[in-house]
Protein backbone atom coordinates (compact mmCIF):
# COMPACT_ATOMS: atom_id res chain seq x y z
CA UNK A 1 0.00 0.00 0.00
CA UNK A 2 1.21 3.52 -1.02
CA UNK A 3 -0.61 5.17 1.84
CA UNK A 4 -1.60 4.75 5.20
CA UNK A 5 -5.59 4.35 5.70
CA UNK A 6 -8.52 2.27 5.97
CA UNK A 7 -9.04 0.04 3.18
CA UNK A 8 -11.96 -2.27 2.24
CA UNK A 9 -10.67 -4.89 0.15
CA UNK A 10 -12.49 -7.84 -2.04
CA UNK A 11 -11.46 -10.75 -2.35
CA UNK A 12 -12.63 -12.99 -5.25
CA UNK A 13 -12.12 -16.86 -5.28
CA UNK A 14 -12.42 -19.07 -8.42
CA UNK A 15 -13.93 -22.50 -7.17
CA UNK A 16 -12.95 -25.85 -9.69
CA UNK A 17 -16.39 -25.95 -10.39
CA UNK A 18 -15.93 -22.52 -12.13
CA UNK A 19 -17.95 -20.72 -9.70
CA UNK A 20 -16.83 -17.35 -8.16
CA UNK A 21 -17.19 -16.57 -4.31
CA UNK A 22 -17.15 -13.27 -3.04
CA UNK A 23 -15.90 -11.92 0.46
CA UNK A 24 -14.66 -8.29 1.99
CA UNK A 25 -12.32 -7.81 4.88
CA UNK A 26 -11.26 -4.34 5.99
CA UNK A 27 -7.34 -3.87 6.64
CA UNK A 28 -6.05 -0.95 8.24
CA UNK A 29 -2.47 0.29 7.44
CA UNK A 30 0.06 2.32 9.36
CA UNK A 31 2.09 5.15 8.13
CA UNK A 32 5.91 3.41 7.71
CA UNK A 33 8.14 4.91 10.86
CA UNK A 34 10.08 7.93 9.81
CA UNK A 35 12.23 8.58 13.39
CA UNK A 36 13.39 6.16 15.55
CA UNK A 37 13.92 7.94 18.71
CA UNK A 38 15.77 6.79 22.36
CA UNK A 39 13.25 8.10 25.10
CA UNK A 40 15.95 7.44 28.01
CA UNK A 41 19.17 8.53 29.00
CA UNK A 42 20.90 5.41 30.34
CA UNK A 43 24.26 4.98 32.87
CA UNK A 44 26.30 1.98 33.96
CA UNK A 45 29.03 0.55 34.43
CA UNK A 46 31.19 -2.18 32.77
CA UNK A 47 30.18 -5.72 32.98
CA UNK A 48 26.50 -4.96 34.23
CA UNK A 49 23.33 -3.64 32.09
CA UNK A 50 22.27 0.06 31.84
CA UNK A 51 20.05 1.80 34.32
CA UNK A 52 17.96 3.16 32.92
CA UNK A 53 17.30 0.52 29.99
CA UNK A 54 17.95 2.34 26.41
CA UNK A 55 13.70 2.57 25.05
CA UNK A 56 13.55 3.18 21.47
CA UNK A 57 10.24 3.77 19.84
CA UNK A 58 9.42 4.58 16.31
CA UNK A 59 7.74 7.67 15.21
CA UNK A 60 6.30 9.78 12.37
CA UNK A 61 7.33 12.92 11.18
CA UNK A 62 5.59 15.10 14.34
CA UNK A 63 6.99 12.20 16.92
CA UNK A 64 3.71 10.47 17.14
CA UNK A 65 4.12 6.94 18.22
CA UNK A 66 3.83 4.44 14.51
CA UNK A 67 2.83 0.97 15.92
CA UNK A 68 5.24 -1.65 14.25
CA UNK A 69 6.21 -5.13 15.78
CA UNK A 70 8.29 -5.90 12.73
CA UNK A 71 11.47 -3.90 12.60
CA UNK A 72 14.94 -5.37 14.09
CA UNK A 73 16.69 -3.05 16.08
CA UNK A 74 20.49 -3.27 16.42
CA UNK A 75 22.87 -1.40 19.36
CA UNK A 76 25.29 -0.05 17.06
CA UNK A 77 29.23 1.15 19.26
CA UNK A 78 30.83 3.76 16.99
CA UNK A 79 33.26 4.26 18.89
CA UNK A 80 34.86 3.65 22.49
CA UNK A 81 38.16 2.35 24.52
CA UNK A 82 40.27 -0.40 22.69
CA UNK A 83 38.44 -3.90 23.18
CA UNK A 84 35.53 -2.38 24.89
CA UNK A 85 32.51 -4.24 22.90
CA UNK A 86 28.71 -4.76 23.70
CA UNK A 87 28.55 -7.98 25.70
CA UNK A 88 25.42 -8.62 25.39
CA UNK A 89 22.06 -8.76 23.17
CA UNK A 90 22.72 -6.66 20.02
CA UNK A 91 19.57 -7.09 18.17
CA UNK A 92 15.92 -6.65 19.28
CA UNK A 93 12.72 -7.05 17.73
CA UNK A 94 9.91 -4.22 18.22
CA UNK A 95 6.53 -4.74 20.35
CA UNK A 96 3.04 -4.01 18.77
CA UNK A 97 3.18 -0.04 19.89
CA UNK A 98 6.32 0.21 18.12
CA UNK A 99 8.69 0.41 21.28
CA UNK A 100 11.42 -1.70 22.00
CA UNK A 101 13.59 -2.29 25.16
CA UNK A 102 17.44 -2.65 24.99
CA UNK A 103 17.48 -4.67 28.32
CA UNK A 104 20.92 -6.65 27.79
CA UNK A 105 23.57 -3.90 26.64
CA UNK A 106 26.52 -4.46 28.45
CA UNK A 107 29.86 -2.72 28.12
CA UNK A 108 33.10 -4.58 28.53
CA UNK A 109 35.49 -2.10 29.44
CA UNK A 110 34.60 1.36 31.59
CA UNK A 111 35.18 4.39 29.51
CA UNK A 112 33.54 6.87 27.25
CA UNK A 113 31.46 5.37 24.22
CA UNK A 114 29.68 6.84 20.95
CA UNK A 115 26.35 4.46 19.94
CA UNK A 116 23.78 4.80 17.40
CA UNK A 117 20.62 2.68 17.37
CA UNK A 118 19.14 1.55 13.86
CA UNK A 119 15.55 0.03 12.95
CA UNK A 120 15.36 -2.01 9.95
CA UNK A 121 11.87 -1.34 8.73
CA UNK A 122 10.07 -4.23 6.91
CA UNK A 123 10.49 -2.14 3.30
CA UNK A 124 14.29 -2.42 3.77
CA UNK A 125 14.47 1.37 4.74
CA UNK A 126 16.69 1.95 7.65
CA UNK A 127 15.83 4.26 10.72
CA UNK A 128 19.20 5.86 12.15
CA UNK A 129 19.14 7.87 15.99
CA UNK A 130 21.89 10.72 16.41
CA UNK A 131 25.08 9.44 18.06
CA UNK A 132 24.92 9.19 21.45
CA UNK A 133 27.70 9.65 24.24
CA UNK A 134 27.94 7.61 27.41
CA UNK A 135 30.84 7.20 30.21
CA UNK A 136 30.69 3.67 31.67
CA UNK A 137 32.72 3.78 34.97
CA UNK A 138 34.44 1.29 35.94
CA UNK A 139 32.55 -1.61 38.35
CA UNK A 140 33.21 -2.27 41.66
CA UNK A 141 34.85 -5.69 42.48
CA UNK A 142 33.00 -8.18 43.07
CA UNK A 143 34.98 -11.40 43.74
CA UNK A 144 39.00 -12.53 45.17
CA UNK A 145 40.26 -15.41 43.97
CA UNK A 146 43.11 -17.50 45.40
CA UNK A 147 46.02 -18.61 42.38
CA UNK A 148 47.86 -20.18 44.64
CA UNK A 149 47.97 -22.24 47.78
CA UNK A 150 50.43 -21.16 50.28
CA UNK A 151 52.42 -23.78 52.82
CA UNK A 152 55.46 -23.71 54.46
CA UNK A 153 57.67 -23.93 57.75
CA UNK A 154 57.45 -20.99 60.64
CA UNK A 155 60.39 -18.33 60.29
CA UNK A 156 61.23 -19.52 56.61
CA UNK A 157 59.77 -18.05 53.57
CA UNK A 158 56.68 -19.64 52.62
CA UNK A 159 57.15 -22.17 49.83
CA UNK A 160 54.16 -20.91 47.62
CA UNK A 161 54.15 -17.42 48.10
CA UNK A 162 49.83 -16.05 48.32
CA UNK A 163 48.70 -14.40 44.63
CA UNK A 164 45.34 -13.01 44.30
CA UNK A 165 43.34 -11.94 41.13
CA UNK A 166 40.19 -9.96 41.32
CA UNK A 167 37.06 -9.84 39.06
CA UNK A 168 33.39 -7.56 38.35
CA UNK A 169 31.02 -8.26 36.43
CA UNK A 170 33.09 -8.14 33.30
CA UNK A 171 35.64 -10.51 34.52
CA UNK A 172 39.41 -10.35 35.31
CA UNK A 173 40.15 -6.51 36.32
CA UNK A 174 43.17 -4.31 37.57
CA UNK A 175 41.70 -1.80 39.50
CA UNK A 176 44.36 0.81 40.80
CA UNK A 177 41.88 2.45 43.59
CA UNK A 178 42.64 -0.98 45.23
CA UNK A 179 45.56 -2.55 47.52
CA UNK A 180 45.42 -5.85 49.06
CA UNK A 181 46.20 -6.50 52.59
CA UNK A 182 46.78 -9.83 54.35
CA UNK A 183 45.93 -10.31 58.24
CA UNK A 184 45.54 -13.80 60.06
CA UNK A 185 41.68 -14.46 61.36
CA UNK A 186 42.44 -17.40 63.04
CA UNK A 187 45.34 -18.13 64.84
CA UNK A 188 46.36 -21.30 66.11
CA UNK A 189 50.07 -22.40 66.92
CA UNK A 190 50.63 -25.63 67.46
CA UNK A 191 51.89 -25.80 71.05
CA UNK A 192 50.80 -23.59 74.28
CA UNK A 193 53.42 -21.18 76.18
CA UNK A 194 53.43 -21.78 80.18
CA UNK A 195 49.25 -23.13 79.34
CA UNK A 196 48.18 -20.25 77.38
CA UNK A 197 47.38 -20.32 73.58
CA UNK A 198 50.45 -18.41 71.65
CA UNK A 199 50.15 -16.04 69.14
CA UNK A 200 51.41 -16.10 65.67
CA UNK A 201 52.51 -13.20 64.18
CA UNK A 202 52.19 -12.78 59.95
CA UNK A 203 55.62 -11.16 59.12
CA UNK A 204 56.84 -9.78 55.40
CA UNK A 205 55.00 -7.30 53.41
CA UNK A 206 51.41 -7.52 53.61
CA UNK A 207 50.42 -5.11 51.86
CA UNK A 208 50.59 -5.07 48.01
CA UNK A 209 49.09 -3.29 45.11
CA UNK A 210 48.08 -4.75 42.06
CA UNK A 211 50.43 -5.61 38.64
CA UNK A 212 49.51 -7.53 35.88
CA UNK A 213 46.12 -8.22 36.70
CA UNK A 214 47.72 -9.89 40.18
CA UNK A 215 48.20 -9.06 43.85
CA UNK A 216 51.15 -11.11 44.69
CA UNK A 217 53.13 -11.41 47.54
CA UNK A 218 56.74 -12.20 47.78
CA UNK A 219 58.33 -12.36 51.18
CA UNK A 220 55.38 -13.82 53.87
CA UNK A 221 56.23 -15.82 56.38
CA UNK A 222 54.92 -16.94 60.24
CA UNK A 223 56.79 -17.13 62.96
CA UNK A 224 55.32 -20.04 64.73
CA UNK A 225 54.60 -23.62 63.60
CA UNK A 226 50.29 -24.17 63.48
CA UNK A 227 47.66 -24.08 61.20
CA UNK A 228 46.11 -20.37 60.42
CA UNK A 229 43.32 -18.79 58.74
CA UNK A 230 44.85 -15.99 56.51
CA UNK A 231 42.31 -13.44 55.85
CA UNK A 232 42.61 -11.28 52.57
CA UNK A 233 41.42 -7.66 52.62
CA UNK A 234 40.70 -5.99 49.39
CA UNK A 235 40.95 -2.10 50.16
CA UNK A 236 39.19 0.04 48.08
CA UNK A 237 40.25 3.96 48.69
CA UNK A 238 41.59 3.33 51.96
CA UNK A 239 38.22 1.69 53.25
CA UNK A 240 37.70 -2.51 53.65
CA UNK A 241 35.55 -3.61 50.59
CA UNK A 242 36.47 -7.65 49.86
CA UNK A 243 37.78 -9.70 52.05
CA UNK A 244 38.72 -13.92 51.36
CA UNK A 245 39.83 -16.46 53.56
CA UNK A 246 42.45 -19.28 53.21
CA UNK A 247 43.53 -21.93 54.64
CA UNK A 248 47.77 -22.01 55.80
CA UNK A 249 49.75 -24.98 57.38
CA UNK A 250 53.09 -24.31 58.96
CA UNK A 251 55.03 -26.76 60.03
CA UNK A 252 57.90 -26.44 62.56
CA UNK A 253 61.32 -26.11 61.46
CA UNK A 254 63.91 -28.99 61.87
CA UNK A 255 66.67 -29.09 64.43
CA UNK A 256 69.91 -30.20 64.80
CA UNK A 257 73.09 -31.50 66.96
CA UNK A 258 76.42 -30.63 65.51
CA UNK A 259 79.10 -33.83 66.01
CA UNK A 260 81.91 -32.69 68.42
CA UNK A 261 84.59 -33.61 66.17
CA UNK A 262 84.12 -31.47 63.14
CA UNK A 263 87.33 -30.99 61.29
CA UNK A 264 88.38 -28.32 59.71
CA UNK A 265 88.12 -29.15 55.72
CA UNK A 266 87.29 -32.25 56.70
CA UNK A 267 83.76 -34.55 56.26
CA UNK A 268 81.79 -34.54 59.68
CA UNK A 269 78.40 -35.33 60.55
CA UNK A 270 75.31 -33.51 61.59
CA UNK A 271 72.21 -35.02 62.44
CA UNK A 272 68.74 -33.50 61.35
CA UNK A 273 65.58 -34.45 63.62
CA UNK A 274 62.46 -33.69 62.16
CA UNK A 275 60.62 -34.27 59.21
CA UNK A 276 60.92 -32.73 55.69
CA UNK A 277 57.15 -30.99 54.89
CA UNK A 278 56.25 -33.44 52.15
CA UNK A 279 54.53 -30.00 50.20
CA UNK A 280 58.02 -28.79 49.78
CA UNK A 281 58.89 -31.72 48.25
CA UNK A 282 59.78 -30.05 44.98
CA UNK A 283 61.16 -26.59 46.50
CA UNK A 284 65.17 -26.69 47.31
CA UNK A 285 66.05 -26.70 50.99
CA UNK A 286 70.13 -26.16 51.83
CA UNK A 287 71.80 -26.63 54.91
CA UNK A 288 75.38 -24.83 55.93
CA UNK A 289 77.29 -23.91 58.77
CA UNK A 290 78.35 -20.60 59.99
CA UNK A 291 80.36 -18.37 62.50
CA UNK A 292 77.34 -15.82 62.15
CA UNK A 293 74.29 -15.88 64.63
CA UNK A 294 72.68 -14.17 62.04
CA UNK A 295 73.98 -16.83 59.21
CA UNK A 296 75.30 -13.91 57.48
CA UNK A 297 78.22 -15.84 56.32
CA UNK A 298 78.63 -19.10 54.90
CA UNK A 299 81.41 -21.19 56.33
CA UNK A 300 80.96 -24.78 54.96
CA UNK A 301 80.11 -26.79 52.32
CA UNK A 302 76.07 -25.98 51.38
CA UNK A 303 74.68 -29.75 51.74
CA UNK A 304 71.09 -30.05 49.50
CA UNK A 305 68.28 -31.82 51.96
CA UNK A 306 66.04 -33.99 49.09
CA UNK A 307 64.73 -36.54 51.86
CA UNK A 308 60.84 -36.77 51.20
CA UNK A 309 60.63 -39.44 53.05
CA UNK A 310 57.95 -38.49 55.90
CA UNK A 311 58.05 -40.96 58.46
CA UNK A 312 61.74 -40.28 58.58
CA UNK A 313 62.25 -37.90 61.66
CA UNK A 314 66.16 -38.35 61.92
CA UNK A 315 69.31 -38.47 59.78
CA UNK A 316 72.51 -37.32 59.21
CA UNK A 317 73.85 -35.57 56.43
CA UNK A 318 77.27 -34.78 55.72
CA UNK A 319 79.22 -31.03 55.87
CA UNK A 320 82.62 -29.73 55.53
CA UNK A 321 83.65 -27.25 57.33
CA UNK A 322 85.96 -24.32 56.69
CA UNK A 323 86.14 -22.47 60.34
CA UNK A 324 86.71 -24.05 63.66
CA UNK A 325 85.24 -22.57 66.78
CA UNK A 326 83.49 -23.06 70.35
CA UNK A 327 79.81 -21.01 68.48
CA UNK A 328 78.77 -22.47 65.43
CA UNK A 329 75.58 -22.18 63.63
CA UNK A 330 73.37 -24.35 61.73
CA UNK A 331 71.61 -22.61 59.27
CA UNK A 332 69.15 -23.67 56.41
CA UNK A 333 67.42 -21.73 53.51
CA UNK A 334 64.69 -22.22 51.18
CA UNK A 335 64.23 -22.29 47.58
CA UNK A 336 62.43 -19.09 47.18
CA UNK A 337 64.56 -17.26 50.16
CA UNK A 338 67.45 -15.91 48.87
CA UNK A 339 69.08 -15.89 52.56
CA UNK A 340 70.19 -18.52 55.18
CA UNK A 341 67.98 -18.51 58.69
CA UNK A 342 69.48 -20.29 62.62
CA UNK A 343 68.01 -23.40 63.43
CA UNK A 344 67.87 -24.45 67.22
CA UNK A 345 69.75 -27.10 68.55
CA UNK A 346 67.68 -30.58 69.53
CA UNK A 347 67.70 -30.57 72.89
CA UNK A 348 66.69 -33.63 74.98
CA UNK A 349 63.10 -35.23 74.01
CA UNK A 350 62.55 -36.26 77.97
CA UNK A 351 58.48 -35.21 77.58
CA UNK A 352 57.81 -35.41 73.78
CA UNK A 353 57.87 -31.55 74.25
CA UNK A 354 57.25 -30.53 70.21
CA UNK A 355 60.02 -29.09 68.65
CA UNK A 356 61.47 -25.92 69.36
CA UNK A 357 60.68 -23.13 66.40
CA UNK A 358 63.53 -21.31 65.06
CA UNK A 359 64.61 -17.58 66.35
CA UNK A 360 66.20 -14.72 65.42
CA UNK A 361 66.39 -12.96 68.66
CA UNK A 362 69.97 -11.32 69.92
CA UNK A 363 71.99 -12.79 72.26
CA UNK A 364 71.98 -11.08 76.22
CA UNK A 365 71.32 -11.38 79.51
CA UNK A 366 71.42 -15.62 79.89
CA UNK A 367 72.11 -16.60 83.36
CA UNK A 368 75.47 -18.39 84.32
CA UNK A 369 75.91 -21.19 85.77
CA UNK A 370 76.85 -21.08 90.15
CA UNK A 371 77.18 -23.94 91.89
CA UNK A 372 75.76 -24.34 95.08
CA UNK A 373 77.32 -25.26 98.73
CA UNK A 374 76.72 -27.82 101.11
CA UNK A 375 74.82 -25.35 103.05
CA UNK A 376 73.02 -23.46 100.78
CA UNK A 377 72.06 -26.86 99.74
CA UNK A 378 70.75 -28.26 103.23
CA UNK A 379 69.15 -25.23 103.49
CA UNK A 380 66.69 -26.01 100.44
CA UNK A 381 66.24 -29.90 101.69
CA UNK A 382 65.19 -28.33 104.80
CA UNK A 383 62.31 -26.47 103.42
CA UNK A 384 61.09 -29.78 101.61
CA UNK A 385 62.87 -29.90 98.62
CA UNK A 386 63.99 -33.66 99.42
CA UNK A 387 65.90 -33.99 95.42
CA UNK A 388 66.28 -32.03 92.63
CA UNK A 389 63.56 -32.68 90.66
CA UNK A 390 61.15 -30.52 93.03
CA UNK A 391 63.15 -27.73 92.32
CA UNK A 392 62.48 -27.82 88.21
CA UNK A 393 59.01 -27.19 88.94
CA UNK A 394 60.79 -23.63 89.13
CA UNK A 395 62.19 -21.59 86.19
CA UNK A 396 63.07 -18.88 84.16
CA UNK A 397 60.83 -17.14 81.75
CA UNK A 398 62.67 -16.95 78.29
CA UNK A 399 61.88 -14.65 75.07
CA UNK A 400 61.48 -16.00 72.71
CA UNK A 401 59.49 -19.70 73.70
CA UNK A 402 61.19 -22.51 73.45
CA UNK A 403 60.00 -26.11 73.94
CA UNK A 404 62.34 -29.05 74.44
CA UNK A 405 64.79 -30.23 77.69
CA UNK A 406 67.33 -28.32 77.53
CA UNK A 407 70.84 -30.39 78.39
CA UNK A 408 72.94 -29.27 81.64
CA UNK A 409 74.98 -25.63 80.73
CA UNK A 410 73.61 -25.53 77.29
CA UNK A 411 71.05 -22.86 77.49
CA UNK A 412 71.97 -21.84 73.45
CA UNK A 413 72.54 -17.77 73.82
CA UNK A 414 70.28 -16.91 72.11
CA UNK A 415 67.47 -17.11 74.83
CA UNK A 416 67.08 -14.48 76.88
CA UNK A 417 65.52 -14.36 80.53
CA UNK A 418 62.86 -11.61 81.50
CA UNK A 419 61.74 -12.62 84.68
CA UNK A 420 61.39 -15.56 87.22
CA UNK A 421 58.22 -17.76 87.70
CA UNK A 422 57.32 -20.03 90.62
CA UNK A 423 54.71 -20.99 88.49
CA UNK A 424 54.45 -25.38 88.31
CA UNK A 425 55.13 -26.17 84.95
CA UNK A 426 54.10 -29.56 83.43
CA UNK A 427 55.64 -31.87 82.46
CA UNK A 428 58.88 -31.40 85.02
CA UNK A 429 61.50 -29.77 83.91
CA UNK A 430 61.53 -27.66 80.90
CA UNK A 431 58.55 -26.54 79.36
CA UNK A 432 57.89 -23.87 76.63
CA UNK A 433 59.60 -21.07 78.47
CA UNK A 434 61.77 -22.79 80.95
CA UNK A 435 65.21 -22.95 81.04
CA UNK A 436 67.46 -25.11 83.38
CA UNK A 437 71.27 -24.02 82.61
CA UNK A 438 72.75 -25.82 85.37
CA UNK A 439 73.86 -28.91 87.03
CA UNK A 440 73.31 -29.66 90.88
CA UNK A 441 71.79 -27.33 92.87
CA UNK A 442 72.11 -24.21 91.56
CA UNK A 443 71.09 -20.18 91.70
CA UNK A 444 70.29 -18.11 88.65
CA UNK A 445 70.99 -15.27 90.45
CA UNK A 446 74.09 -14.84 91.60
CA UNK A 447 75.20 -12.76 94.34
CA UNK A 448 72.23 -13.25 96.21
CA UNK A 449 72.53 -10.81 99.52
CA UNK A 450 72.81 -12.53 103.36
CA UNK A 451 69.30 -12.25 104.94
CA UNK A 452 66.98 -12.97 102.21
CA UNK A 453 64.56 -15.24 103.43
CA UNK A 454 64.43 -18.40 102.05
CA UNK A 455 61.01 -17.76 100.69
CA UNK A 456 61.91 -14.86 99.45
CA UNK A 457 64.76 -16.35 96.60
CA UNK A 458 62.75 -19.65 95.87
CA UNK A 459 61.39 -18.34 92.73
CA UNK A 460 65.24 -17.30 91.64
CA UNK A 461 66.26 -21.32 91.52
CA UNK A 462 67.45 -23.39 88.76
CA UNK A 463 67.74 -27.51 89.26
CA UNK A 464 68.58 -29.69 86.74
CA UNK A 465 68.58 -33.66 87.28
Amino acid sequence: FSYRGRYNIRFDVSLWNGDTMRFNRTITVEQQAAVIAQTTTPEGYNGSTLFPTPVIQLQNLIQQKVKSSTATISFVIVSGPTGGINKGDAVYKTTSDGGCELKNVIFSLPGTYVYRIEANLSNFAILTTRSYSITIEKALPTTITLMTSPYGISQFLLFAQPKFQIYDQAGIVQDPRTNMTLRIASNNPSFFYENQLSYATLMGTTSVLPVNYAYTFTDIWLDMPGGYTIEAVLMLDGEEFLTFSFSVTVDSPPTYLISSNLQINSIGNITIYGTRPVLAAAAPMYFAISQSATCSSIDSSVVLWNETNPSLRERSISIVPYVFGANLYFCMKTGNQPYFSKLIQNYLQRFAEAFPYVDSFPASDVSECAELGGIMAAMYHSVGWTDAKEGRRYGCRLIPPVAGTIAPCDCPSTLRCTSYSSSVFRPPGLDIGQCVCCTGWVMGVAGAAAGISILAVLVTIYLYV
